[in-house]
């Protein structure tokens, strides 16, 4: 649907106090890294510290290409603080397949404290809990509170606001539709930060109840393709109990070691194995511990940067990781997807519309007012950014400071219709001597979006083109018949 909008910008005078400016005449990088992360483990099973970058071969399409940081848990080599910050950012999706009942609920999420917890000591890292088989239900949109995840994760051990089956009965065991749990891995691959997927089911993942072997497999490979290309870690639990894996699959179980009373499933395992460099894991002796470890393993492993030898063809390429070091033993995903970045960071804001995905290091504010006829099914939103000055990178051009920001909008009506914009370019331009007044000031824009009357909501990307940062929020549309706007927290 196309989106008629007017915008204009201007420099509010809203004074936001005194603010350091930033570096002036800083050139941006030629191009962004591509990361992976890569799991690197001893002979014992345990966590490889103390690496460089020159310890680390990236292969692209089998050639290689430079490695340009890497940061490990506790140890920074080569990398920018964006690129710091990047690899401390979590942003982890938990999916129970509804043939996991509530009592494999209760013992896979025995220590939702703990694992909430960890996955949330990030200042920016963020946890989404859905479930669904035919489809995806989202039980907690993004947060960045222990306590909301841990409640929905109760709401699960307790079967309320599962999706029952037709009859009201447990629904046949299988586990989740491809399309569903292939989509909203997708979705995550917009988002920034390192990314993991965690899937747990009754029987391991299948397409449906009774699924033959070349069934099984066909979803395998649509799911690496998806893990793959979205840069996601993925690792299963197989909440019923799940069987050993056959002699010729033995390589993969030092991949489980570390995880209490685990054994690994056959199926799952392939799938683990061939993508994102996650583990699959059987709910063992004790469910809630082996999740505590993925949980841990997920947080080990190195952010790895390198320059791919080509930037947004929109490619999928193969990628292969080594590291120099005798008896160690590699995990990583075997390709990535050369997104164009104009589609990268449209999908980055479809992906925080339905998702509720926020990061906002810029520190942007929305507002949204609604106008309605009397009789008529329609409303225009007024949608208004403001951006402060102070947060974005000015760059030296002659007799003044220019920066240059990219706004993305997508919208959400009342009948769940999505409404996307074309992306708006806005250059901001600063005499030299008013440079230090413009910093304290913000900049605004609005649009005005016609949409199907009722609640919905409007999610917005701005990008800093010159500073390199990107800023993503969401906020909700009242009713026309209830004017209070909605103001980003």
């Amino acid at each position: 649907m196309n989106l008629p909008r007017t915008a204009r910008a201007a420099l509010a005078l809203i004074a936001l106090g005194t603010v350091t400016p930033p570096v002036a005449g800083q050139p941006a990088p030629p191009a962004d890294p591509v990361f992976a992360d890569v799991f690197v483990a001893d002979a014992a099973g345990r966590p490889v510290t103390g690496l460089r970058p020159g310890d680390i071969e990236v292969l692209e399409d089998g050639a290689p290409v430079p490695v340009v940081s890497c940061v490990g848990p506790t140890q920074v080599r080569g990398a920018s603080s964006d690129e710091i910050a990047r690899a401390r950012q979590l942003v982890v999706a938990l999916f129970v397949d509804d043939t996991a009942t509530p009592a494999e609920c209760q013992a896979v999420f025995a220590k939702a404290d703990t694992v909430a917890g960890e996955l949330l000591s990030g200042a920016r890292s963020r946890v989404l809990v859905a479930s669904g088989s035919g489809g995806v239900a989202v039980r907690q949109a993004f947060t960045a509170d222990p306590g909301q995840v841990v409640h929905a994760l109760e709401a699960l051990q307790t079967g309320r606001g599962r999706d029952a089956g037709a009859t009201g009965t447990q629904p046949d065991r299988g586990g989740a539709a491809t399309t569903s749990v292939a989509a909203l891995m997708e979705s995550l691959g917009t988002l920034p930060g390192r990314k993991a997927f965690v899937y747990v089911g009754g029987d391991g993942l299948a397409p449906a109840a009774g699924s033959s072997s070349p069934e099984r497999s066909e979803l395998l490979r649509i799911l690496a393709g998806k893990a793959n290309a979205a840069g996601v870690t993925l690792y299963s639990i197989d909440a019923s109990g799940g069987s050993r894996v056959p002699d010729q699959l033995d390589a993969t179980r030092q991949g489980a070691k570390g995880l209490p009373g685990a054994t690994i499933s056959t199926a799952a395992a392939q799938l683990a194995v061939a993508t994102a460099g996650g583990l699959a894991v059987t709910e063992g002796a004790d469910a809630g511990a082996a999740l505590v470890g993925i949980v841990r393993d997920f947080k080990s492993a190195w952010s790895v940067g390198f320059a791919p030898s080509s930037r947004g063809d929109g490619g999928l390429h193969r990628l292969r990781v080594r590291v120099k070091r005798e008896g160690v033993t590699v995990r990583a995903r075997s390709a990535f997807l050369d997104a164009k970045e104009d589609e990268r960071m449209a999908e980055l804001t479809l992906a925080a519309l339905l998702l509720g995905f926020e990061d906002d290091p810029l520190g942007i504010q929305v507002s949204v007012t609604s106008e309605q006829k009397p009789k008529e099914a329609t409303q225009l939103v007024t949608v208004l950014v403001t951006l402060p000055l102070g947060n974005l990178a000015f760059e030296a051009r002659g007799v003044s400071h220019d920066c240059d920001i990219t706004l993305w909008l997508a919208a959400r009506d009342g009948e769940g219709q999505v409404i996307r914009a074309p992306k708006a370019k806005f250059p901001v331009s600063v005499p030299n001597d008013r440079l230090l007044t413009a910093l304290s000031q913000t900049a605004g824009y609005a649009f005005r979006v016609p949409m199907k009357a009722g609640p919905g909501a409007v999610a917005v990307t701005v990008r800093d083109e010159i500073g390199m940062q990107t800023s993503t929020t969401v906020v909700p549309v009242a009713p026309a018949t209830e004017p209070t706007p909605g103001v980003t927290p």
